[in-house]
């Protein structure tokens, strides 16, 4: 049997490493290329980076425009806003002229109403007094005109 395994090895053993290194008939051959291909080539890649180039710069130029644009637009609505808070600012302050002159002139009113109810409670108290001094000697001229009643103590 070592014999056999050892015929075996030296036969199969060869075959099956030269199967596995030769070369196989799927591989192809690239064809040759020229020198002038290469240069077309590279020409026409030449026109087309141009080209795109071209169109970039023209796109750059397109968002350029369209940025101006868009700052000008945002520029006037900030222009806009702050005119209209101006507005905003001024009819509040027209409005806080107008109710600080109301309140004043409550104030006023309030303050004459008050003078001129102290004046008629001293004029009220005046009178009190002299009606008080009328009716007291009133009584007394009553008094000393008239006979005191009969049947009194």
């Amino acid at each position: 049997m070592s014999t056999l395994k050892l015929l075996l090895n030296a036969l199969i053993l060869p075959i099956l490493v030269s199967l596995y290194v030769s070369p196989s008939p799927a591989v192809e051959v690239a064809p040759r290329i020229s020198n002038k291909a290469i240069v077309n080539k590279f020409s026409k890649l030449d026109e087309w980076q141009k080209m795109l180039k071209g169109q970039a710069d023209k796109q750059h130029e397109s968002a350029d425009k369209q940025l101006d644009a868009e700052e000008k637009r945002s520029n006037k609505l900030r222009a806009d806003t702050i005119r209209h808070f101006d507005h905003v600012i001024w009819f509040f302050a027209f409005l806080m002229t107008i109710l600080l002159i109301t309140f004043a002139f409550v104030i006023r009113m309030q303050w004459q109403m008050d003078k001129s109810l102290s004046k008629m409670q001293t004029s009220l108290a005046a009178q009190k007094e002299d009606l008080a001094f009328l009716k007291k000697s009133l009584i007394d001229i009553i008094e000393k005109l008239l006979p005191p009643p009969r049947g009194a103590l």
